[in-house]
């Protein structure tokens, strides 16, 4: 009953990683995924730890041209930052129906042009670092270079909690738990990431988090929540005090729908009207 995101590696070279696997049979099961309303989102192509020291590319690599080989752990040839983005969302859309907007690079290599890259080839979301490394259980906006630059149309959702580690995920929901507790004590984002490789334990971890979390917070897909984050986002409030009122102008270009505003709970003298005002596109 809760749909997620499936970032799906668009293999089609058989190399040092592995064997060719993305095949019209891979398609179809992805395709399965699609008609469940399930979000897929990009993996790569190559998955390569390398992806963060690959060059930009031309942006004209295309399928079956485009043909990264990964040598081995550190090297990989005939790979670019773009021909990763590029062709395996093409594949992804072309195959299976996919309307991919959301990304996750193989082992998290995370490279500083990325941002651009991403913004360039159509993605609109990406979960590919770590929280702890990013100090925040927030989404944030992604900047050119990853520096102060220029903002980026493309948000970062950082993975809070990851099944690589040991001791096993499952030995782990406890202390998973846990952590969400706190999160969510300052309406935080956890990003959990596992792998389907293991249906016993890591089954049982995602289950253990439905159960406990079910009624108590939203649960869904990077792009169901990562669209709602940008519509956020592109909201502009102002807060004035006019005749003995205060008066909140709400405008976003994109048109407003389903606005949540939290009042303070100490403040029990505040009367709310709505005024749906004409230069802000509104529809409450």
């Amino acid at each position: 009953g809760v749909n997620g995101t499936f970032f799906i590696q668009t293999k089609y070279i058989r190399d040092w990683n592995d064997a060719a696997f993305f095949d019209q049979a891979a398609a179809e099961r992805v395709a399965d995924l699609v008609e469940m309303g399930m979000d897929v989102g990009s993996h790569t192509v190559a998955h390569s730890r390398e992806l963060e020291h690959m060059e930009m590319g031309s942006g004209r690599e295309r399928y079956p041209a485009y043909r990264p080989m990964v040598i081995d752990d550190f090297h990989v040839e005939g790979a670019t930052i773009l021909g990763e983005l590029r062709v395996s969302k093409y594949l992804l859309e072309e195959l299976t129906g996919a309307d991919v907007v959301s990304f996750r690079p193989g082992r998290l290599s995370y490279p500083f042009s990325l941002p651009e890259a991403l913004n360039a080839t159509g993605y609109r979301h990406s979960s590919s670092i770590a929280a702890n490394l990013t100090m925040s259980h927030l989404p944030f906006q992604l900047t050119n270079g990853r520096a102060y630059g220029a903002l980026q149309p493309v948000f970062e959702y950082p993975v809070t909690l990851e099944d690589e580690l040991d001791p096993p995920m499952g030995a782990r929901l406890d202390q998973g738990l846990a952590l969400i507790d706190q999160i969510a004590r300052d309406r935080g984002l956890v990003v959990i990431l596992t792998h389907p490789n293991v249906t016993d334990h890591k089954l049982s971890y995602t289950r253990g988090v439905l159960e406990r979390w079910r009624d108590r917070a939203w649960m869904g897909s990077l792009a169901e929540f990562g669209a709602w984050w940008s519509a956020r986002d592109a909201l502009q409030a102002d807060l004035v005090q006019q005749n003995g009122r205060w008066v909140m102008t709400a405008q976003s270009e994109d048109g407003i729908r389903n606005l949540g505003i939290i009042l303070p709970r100490q403040d029990r003298r505040l009367n709310l009207t709505l005024e749906p005002g004409r230069e802000s596109r509104t529809a409450l």
